[in-house]
């Protein structure tokens, strides 16, 4: 049936959440219009019955060479390991397909291409002459409590000597960064306070015992948006969090733990969106200490201006399966 989008995503806490989280989004968005189902191989039972009580359909799969499932399918493809071949076997009996990537690393075969990275144009994407690429830091896909703070001014940050920093790695945080920047931090900056956010895929231990540090888990949007609202710096991973904290305004300090999100990075701070303190698995630290030390009112104020500056919405999901 034309009006059946079948996502095609999966979840682990070595894969991270932040592929269903935004095909969550994504869904959401259409759901009014089409009848969607998950498919995954992948899936915590979490995620599932989350899914399920959104009102979609989820269907677990073990053999993902078999592509009969797609047929005639609008189908939406979000994860690294979906190459060209698995691409080009979709396109041969789907209706339409999506692509959601960063990679850009491989050939594209989708009708589609929706890649939220800055400082990219079409001739970045190898890709056949009628694919259609969505590419920029709007075409990010948010949920909406963060789409609508967005549209509001940002409040100027008054940065005084007693910080309070938001730290969040997502919902699993598998290298366990969040540990090693609050000890940073803790030891760094005497006087601060912290606000640390795990998600429900956290399974390290947390050994700290101090009163100026709050965690917090899985928190939903407006809590979300509270938190960070009411912090003075954020430090966060190169992902969705990161573009959450723009929508709420706040100065950020970022890294990779990739190689592939270097570009991004140097790109996200060349345009004055965040500060980049380089690589997470190597000695940040002193290059962090530094950016920390040199924000104040005014720069924090430029920052956020900048970050304002990006418009946010999902409208542009109804155009891609409307036409």
């Amino acid at each position: 049936m034309d009006s059946n989008i079948l996502i095609r995503v999966d979840a682990s806490r070595e894969i991270g959440y932040g592929h269903i989280s935004r095909c969550m989004v994504l869904a959401e968005t259409l759901e009014s219009k089409f009848n969607i189902t998950f498919v995954s191989k992948q899936m915590p039972e979490l995620f599932i019955q989350r899914i399920i009580s959104c009102g979609f359909n989820f269907i677990r799969i073990s053999n993902t060479n078999d592509v009969t499932i797609f047929k005639n399918a609008n189908v939406i493809l979000d994860g690294y390991k979906f190459n060209s071949n698995y691409q080009k076997k979709i396109k041969l009996v789907a209706k339409k397909l999506v692509c959601i990537d960063e990679l850009r690393g491989i050939f594209y075969h989708a009708d589609v291409v929706i890649n939220n990275q800055p400082c990219l144009s079409r001739e970045d994407f190898l890709c056949e002459e009628s694919t259609v690429i969505y590419t920029g830091v709007n075409f990010s896909l948010l949920r909406k409590e963060f789409i609508e703070i967005n549209k509001k001014a940002y409040k100027i940050k008054k940065i005084d000597r007693l910080k309070t920093f938001f730290v969040c790695f997502g919902g699993s945080d598998p290298h366990n960064f969040s540990m090693k920047i609050v000890d940073f931090l803790l030891k760094e900056f005497k006087s601060c306070k912290i606000n640390l956010v795990l998600g429900s895929g956290y399974n390290h231990k947390l050994d700290f015992t101090t009163n100026r540090l709050n965690v917090y888990y899985s928190l939903d949007a407006i809590d979300l948006i509270k938190l960070i609202d009411k912090s003075d710096i954020a430090i966060l991973p190169p992902s969705t969090i990161m573009l959450e904290a723009f929508c709420v305004g706040i100065p950020v300090i970022s890294g990779s733990y990739e190689d592939k999100q270097k570009t991004t990075l140097e790109c996200l701070h060349e345009s004055g969106y965040i500060l980049n303190c380089g690589d997470y698995r190597q000695n940040f630290y002193t290059k962090m200490s530094n950016h920390i030390k040199s924000i104040n009112n005014s720069k924090s104020k430029i920052i956020l201006r900048r970050q304002k500056s990006l418009k946010f919405s999902t409208n542009f999901l109804n155009e891609i399966f409307t036409t």
